[in-house]
């Protein structure tokens, strides 16, 4: 890949294996709440919930299952759980990054992340599984911006605290949302699918889909 100047990942699924244990903890909190769920949550979670900030995910909660009860109390309740969790069963980084994070240390690229996540929870992430947000020349999380993915404000707000044109930032996504909202703020996108579905046709907005961050380096090998 020519022309690149900087690399922005996202957290969730992409940096982080932290998706996995999401609609348990979403399942846990509804039925201690009294709610009846569908019986394989998880499967009926992913089939229709693609919500990225915690807001977001409870607004079509209270869509498609009613879900009544006020977003401050879900919200504290959520963010409580999740810490517990990074605490008991730390979240690890997916297969290359560490690699890649060094990688482009060395070529003296700028990274940045841009996450739907609240600061304070990237850096729980982000301590249990030994990382560092002073590696990062930006961080954006969900609560600086109005409008979350797939809009496009999160990626121009990451790119404009980076100074570059996102015709020159390479966004690594692994969700609808997040290639929407890269491809949107004008990024080349590469997609390393997780375990969201991810529909075709926004597969095919991805400059390309990989099985994982190792395979980044030949990438941008290619254009440097």
């Amino acid at each position: 890949m020519k022309d690149i100047s900087a690399v922005i990942l996202d957290v969730d699924g992409t940096m982080l294996d932290t998706l996995g244990e999401l609609p348990n903890q979403i399942r846990d909190i509804l039925v201690e709440m009294g709610y009846t769920l569908p019986k394989d949550f998880t499967k009926w979670y992913f089939a229709n919930i693609d919500g990225t900030r915690y807001d977001v995910i409870y607004a079509q909660l209270q869509e498609k299952l009613g879900i009544k009860e006020d977003l401050e109390i879900f919200g504290a309740i959520f963010h409580e759980k999740r810490k517990t969790l990074f605490k008991t069963n730390p979240p690890k980084a997916k297969q290359g990054l560490l690699e890649l994070l060094e990688f482009l240390k060395n070529q003296k690229l700028k990274t940045a992340i841009c996450s739907s996540s609240r600061i304070d929870m990237i850096q729980k992430k982000f301590e249990a599984a030994g990382l560092s947000l002073d590696d990062f020349d930006a961080v954006v999380d969900g609560n600086k911006v109005k409008n979350p993915k797939p809009a496009p404000e999160a990626y121009i707000l990451t790119c404009a605290e980076l100074g570059i044109d996102p015709k020159n930032v390479l966004v690594l996504e692994d969700s609808d949302p997040g290639i929407l909202s890269a491809v949107g703020a004008g990024c080349r996108t590469i997609l390393i699918p997780d375990i969201t579905h991810n529909d075709p046709k926004v597969k095919k907005l991805a400059f390309k889909t990989v099985s994982s961050l190792d395979q980044i380096i030949p990438i941008l090998k290619e254009g440097l």
